[in-house]
């Protein structure tokens, strides 16, 4: 579970309260005992996973692997995907973007706020792109294992390599559908949640040649 820490940037590092955290439970409710914080806290507290996060509106889990990359949303100048590890520090609100230190972990990639095809100004979505084996549709082959991420500001749908980690490229130009979450259906689309028009919207691959 992702927690923002409720305009309460102390709350971030804080060990004594869950608010910008991400919190890891058993799926009957229970907490893991190999927990990294498990023995250092009480209560509910035994659920922290990682701390130093501002606002972690979504993350994504890639099929298949324990990888997970936490879209972050900054406060005046940067906005972060950081890659998700336990026991992980991210520095909030010492540092942001790419800015960091000793024992904190820096983000995979950080963008400026600002209204451009590279900028934005709230990371809101993002999916890996691993089909499922058995989908109609799927997008061709160089676009697997690809993180795909959306701005609500700014509308675009950016591409990052999620394992060369290279400058990320513009997958869907910007536009005023306020994108507020991605996922790839069962089929291989990309889908997003457009909050402006109350829709859900889908991408597809339709080229019949290379």
């Amino acid at each position: 579970m992702a927690v923002g820490e409720n305009a309460r940037p102390e709350s971030a590092q804080s060990l004594n309260t869950t608010l910008g955290k991400m919190l890891r439970i058993n799926k009957d409710g229970t907490i893991p005992a190999d927990n990294p914080f498990y023995t250092k806290t009480t209560g509910i507290r035994k659920a922290i996973w990682a701390r130093g996060l501002r606002n972690p509106f979504t993350f994504a889990v890639q099929p298949g692997t324990d990888k997970i990359f936490i879209n972050d949303v900054g406060a005046q100048t940067w906005e972060e995907i950081n890659d998700g590890k336990a026991g992980a520090n991210y520095g909030w609100p010492r540092y942001e973007g790419p800015n960091g230190g000793s024992g904190f972990e820096r983000p995979v990639f950080a963008y400026r706020h600002g209204f451009s095809e590279t900028t934005g100004q709230a990371i809101t979505g993002g999916a890996f792109y691993n089909p499922a084996p058995d989908a109609t549709s799927p997008f061709p082959a160089e676009y697997v294992g690809d993180y795909f991420f959306t701005d609500i500001a700014t509308g675009w749908i950016r591409q990052l390599d999620s394992a060369a980690l290279e400058d990320p490229v513009t997958f869907k130009s910007g536009s005023n559908e306020s994108p507020v979450d991605l996922k790839v259906g069962p089929e291989g689309d990309l889908y997003f949640l457009s909050r402006s028009a109350g829709s859900v919207e889908n991408i597809s691959y339709t080229a019949t040649s290379p």
